[in-house]
């Protein structure tokens, strides 16, 4: 399971850095023309912005696993640190 969330979450991270950093680089007139028709009624900062907060995005979806910061973000991680430690969290029977 941590391999597909790695797969995933580093496709999205991709998706959203190209879809940033073209926000960022291009003018309002070449982003019409690659189809992001709503680019020429946007005030150029908000469209910059938009991008800026794509690329946030990208690098929030790859940081907070790879540092350990915030590890509810993925769960998945933190299990399996569980698990390579030796301690397995089993759960007490249930009470009869």
């Amino acid at each position: 399971m941590l391999i597909a969330y790695w797969i995933v979450a580093g496709l999205l991270a991709l998706a959203y850095l190209a879809a940033g950093i073209m926000k960022i680089v291009r003018s309002p007139d070449a982003l019409v023309a690659t189809g992001i028709a709503w680019a020429k009624d946007v005030p150029l900062p908000a469209v910059r912005l938009i991008g800026v907060v794509e690329v946030l995005g990208a690098i929030g979806l790859i940081l907070p696993p790879l540092t350990g910061i915030a590890p509810i973000l993925a769960p998945r991680r933190r299990d399996r640190a569980r698990h390579r430690s030796g301690r397995s969290r089993r759960l007490p029977p249930p009470p009869r």
